[in-house]
């Protein structure tokens, strides 16, 4: 009769395994949480400022300010993000995107914070910025040449471009072939 009991109580070993199996996995349940509008922001913020100001790991975006501007292509690419990002779960993907100085590091992440790399690269024609004056040379030297104005004109184009500028209004200017499509791009 007692081999018929202790076969039926477990032994001291699997019991110590069974509480070592759970007191692992309550931690890991009760530390996963969801990522809110606040993470979000953060990640595409993150996500902005890297694709924006390439090469440098400090990226100031205000990124309530991109939303309200947002239109076109970069709303629907923050309002596809924000769908996956809020309320997914937190697996460190946040704490490794702070630690990222550029796009691919960022990108490394994971998943979502590819998806904020993707969304960022969109939305990064919204960041408004002063441009130096070489890239003020060029958009001057491009606008006369797109018959925008004459060479008379270049200096106009220079101060033009010297204020804050959207970096989607600059690069659709750089593309333009001709006046009336310059002007288009103040549309965007």
């Amino acid at each position: 009769m007692d081999d018929r009991k202790n076969m039926l109580r477990p032994s001291s070993s699997l019991r110590a395994f069974v509480l070592f199996a759970v007191v692992l996995t309550v931690p890991i349940v009760a530390c996963s949480r969801k990522l809110k509008l606040e993470d979000c922001n953060h990640l595409l913020g993150r996500g902005v400022g890297l694709a924006a100001y390439a090469g440098s790991a400090e990226v100031p975006v205000d990124i309530d300010a991109l939303r309200g501007r947002a239109r076109g292509a970069p709303k629907r690419a923050i309002e596809d993000f924000d769908k996956v990002c809020i309320g997914a779960e937190e697996d460190g993907q946040v704490a490794c995107s702070r630690r990222a100085n550029n796009i691919a590091e960022f990108a490394a992440c994971g998943g979502l914070v590819t998806k904020a790399r993707d969304a960022g690269l969109i939305a990064a024609q919204l960041v408004a910025r002063r441009h130096t004056s070489d890239e003020c040379s060029k958009y001057a030297e491009h606008g006369v040449h797109a018959g925008v104005g004459t060479v008379d004109d270049a200096g106009k184009l220079m101060r033009e471009c010297d204020e804050v500028m959207e970096e989607g209004v600059y690069a659709c200017r750089l593309a333009a072939k001709d006046a009336p499509t310059w002007e288009a791009c103040m549309g965007l």
